[in-house]
């Protein structure tokens, strides 16, 4: 099992698919706990290999070796074996755009597990229902994602355990996205407003990076509701607690704020402030190699172009359209490629 995840780690995904199958044939036909592991293990990884293929069909049919084989289990380790399974199913299925059906395994998975004394298997069943509200908003059903976030809030927001408050963490960004998207903009402040109070001083990456991602979401919607000073003043605090970072993710965070605070300083019509604030970005993170804050560089410079465009300064502005192109034409990440494509369609 060991060498399958090993190899797993290095990316040959084949060759530890093979061991894991290996591994399964060496102890089928098991009883004792340890060797049933042994097939659950593998069965389970085989799944996950399969997933990172792109191979969701076949990702599904392993996970379903699980389930069945082990549903009636009473071990902690098997139990863990199966709601991974079950979760990691949904999101397949997910992948596969049968959402009907993830949502519905993600339903079961809570009413199996939602009560469980373990932690990690109420923390499984939290997870899959917030999923379903990510399926449900997918679908178009956004009231009713509300809703799940809600269920998930009731039911899991008094636990202490940090790995189930993350969850609630996620669940109450969720439902300020839903609200956003519905273009409820003050509950959707409101929400965001909700997940910061609440988790800011929360010492735990997977929760500090929905409050991040909440603050820049609130300052979005406040700009949306014209309350523009609030936002630059929000967008300044989270570029001064990102930009430094060492981590990726803080760091886009920044950008993405640098580049959004210009949207409200030329919407208080500051608009060499808001060029300043876009030549600001671009300076600041040129040198980032990675892909998505490569593509809030090419967003700062075709935001840049547009700016100058509507200024009457038409030579500026095609020069900007010109540098996304000279910078980024050959960038395969799609985020950049837009970026690309409507520089392009500017500059025609």
């Amino acid at each position: 099992l060991r060498k399958g995840l090993f190899l797993a780690h290095l990316e040959r995904r084949r060759e530890a698919i093979a061991v894991f199958e290996g591994v399964i044939t060496r102890f089928a036909g098991a009883r004792d706990q340890r060797s049933r592991n042994h097939l659950a293990l593998p069965m389970f990884h085989i799944g996950v290999e399969h997933g990172r293929l792109g191979e969701y069909a076949e990702a599904i049919k392993s996970y379903d070796r699980v389930i069945d084989q082990f549903s009636s289990a009473t071990e902690s380790d098997l139990l863990d074996a199966v709601a991974r399974s079950m979760l990691n199913k949904g999101g397949n299925l997910s992948h596969l755009g049968r959402k009907i059906d993830s949502i519905a395994v993600y339903r079961e998975l809570g009413a199996r597990f939602g009560d469980s004394p373990a932690e990690n298997l109420r923390e499984t069943a939290a997870k899959a229902t917030v999923n379903i509200s990510v399926d449900l908003s997918a679908l178009g059903r956004r009231e009713e994602a509300i809703a799940v976030c809600d269920e998930v809030i009731s039911k899991f927001g008094a636990a202490t355990e940090i790995a189930i408050q993350a969850q609630v963490a996620r669940a109450m960004f969720q439902r300020g996205a839903m609200l956003a998207a519905l273009e409820r903009n003050d509950e959707a402040v409101a929400a965001y407003t909700a997940v910061v109070q609440r988790f800011a001083t929360v010492d735990n990456p997977v929760i500090q990076e929905e409050v991040g991602r909440a603050m820049v979401n609130k300052a979005v919607r406040l700009g949306k509701l014209g309350r523009d000073v609030e936002a630059i003043a929000l967008y300044d605090e989270i570029v001064a607690a990102n930009v430094n970072s060492e981590e990726p993710a803080k760091r886009e965070r920044a950008i993405r704020a640098m580049v959004n605070k210009a949207a409200s300083l030329g919407a208080l019509k500051r608009d060499d402030d808001a060029i300043a604030a876009l030549d600001a970005a671009c300076a600041r993170f040129a040198a980032s190699p990675e892909p998505p804050i490569q593509a809030e560089v090419a967003r700062a410079l075709v935001n840049k172009g547009k700016r100058l465009d509507r200024l009457g300064r038409k030579t500026e502005a095609t020069r900007s359209f010109q540098e996304v192109l000279s910078r980024f034409a050959a960038a395969k990440h799609p985020a950049i490629q837009k970026q690309v494509e409507e520089a392009r369609t500017l500059m025609r």
